[in-house]
């Protein structure tokens, strides 16, 4: 009965909770930056501090589409970024959602031989 229990517990948890996001951030030494800073300065970008890094994937995407919102009337060259950009964060563009990977786990314990004790602080007269 316990089993069944529990079963159904996890059941309902994958069933019922909505889908988990964490995406991963863009790594420091990508030519995504160098690409960002660039829209920046031709004015497409308005809303970002690029000076912040990692950014999220999810805000680099966001920033994507502003960039191209601001486009219209620009050269085939800040086209051509744009383009390269939305075909590398495509999955986030299209709101693709999936769980993060476990990269570190970390585990702590402490063992004592004796049994617990209570430490009372209340020792005074009352």
């Amino acid at each position: 009965m316990r089993r069944f229990g529990f079963l159904l517990t996890v059941i309902s948890l994958l069933l019922f909770t909505p889908d988990i996001a964490a995406p991963t951030n863009v790594d420091i030494n990508s030519v995504t930056y160098d690409q960002l800073l660039r829209l920046e300065a031709e004015g497409l970008i308005g809303s970002a501090i690029l000076t912040t890094k990692p950014l999220n994937r999810n805000e680099v995407a966001r920033l994507i589409l502003e960039a191209e919102r601001n486009s219209e009337g620009k050269s085939l060259h800040i086209r051509q970024i744009i383009k390269t950009l939305k075909e590398r964060y495509r999955a986030q563009i299209e709101g693709a959602r999936y769980i993060k990977p476990l990269d570190t786990l970390y585990g702590k314990y402490v063992y004592s031989s004796d049994t617990s004790k209570v430490l009372n602080y209340n020792n005074g007269p009352l």
